[in-house]
């Protein structure tokens, strides 16, 4: 649900019903949730993740080519 209302405002369909710091919150938690599978379902928090993440960034040129860097990496081994 959370993904179909990004897709819905991103696309101009609707006005959000939260606020930025919810959808960096959420992404943030998903973010930890598939980083603990990648690496074998070991416990993992936000704050691991929003570190694993900006290591990863660091080697992109741009803040699309960053996030895009971050998706493959947690996407690797699927």
């Amino acid at each position: 649900m959370f993904f179909d209302e990004v897709a819905d405002v991103v696309a101009g369909k609707v006005e959000s019903r939260n606020d930025i710091q919810f959808s960096d919150d959420m992404l943030a938690v998903f973010g930890a949730a598939y980083l603990s599978r990648k690496n074998g379902g070991k416990a993992t928090s936000v704050d691991e993740f929003k570190k694993h993440a900006a290591a990863v960034a660091r080697g992109a040129s741009s803040p699309p080519e960053q996030v895009k860097a971050i998706i493959d990496d947690l996407y690797a081994g699927f």
